[in-house]
């Protein structure tokens, strides 16, 4: 094969292409405990162990997952509250919460 062109070089197409999988080195300090296996030349195929912690990050984020994002109950209560005239606002409160709200947008930029 041929390319041509103002900025080519002249190529030649290869029909025999070969790639191998080659592990890589793990990083210093790594504290998981993991195995990984490259897929060699006799099909075996790729395995990875994941530890204590990760299992559990991951059974935490699927119950996460599965709770309503809205506490409907309070909503609920809430809107009653204000129907009703019963609900109450405490300005001191409100305001401290703010305060603290932009500190905390202050703290990260």
């Amino acid at each position: 094969m041929e390319i041509s062109g103002p900025n080519s070089q002249k190529t030649e197409a290869k029909s025999d292409k070969s790639v191998s999988n080659v592990a890589k080195p793990a990083t210093a300090g790594a504290t998981a405990k993991s195995s990984a296996t490259s897929g060699n030349q006799s099909g075996q195929a790729d395995t990875v162990s994941l530890t204590d912690t990760a299992a559990r990050l991951k059974e935490l984020e699927m119950g996460l997952a599965n709770q309503p994002v809205v506490d409907t109950q309070r909503v609920q209560s809430v809107q009653s509250a204000i129907n009703d005239g019963t609900f109450e606002v405490d300005p001191d409160s409100v305001a401290e919460k703010m305060i603290d709200f932009e500190t905390g947008l202050d703290e990260t930029s």
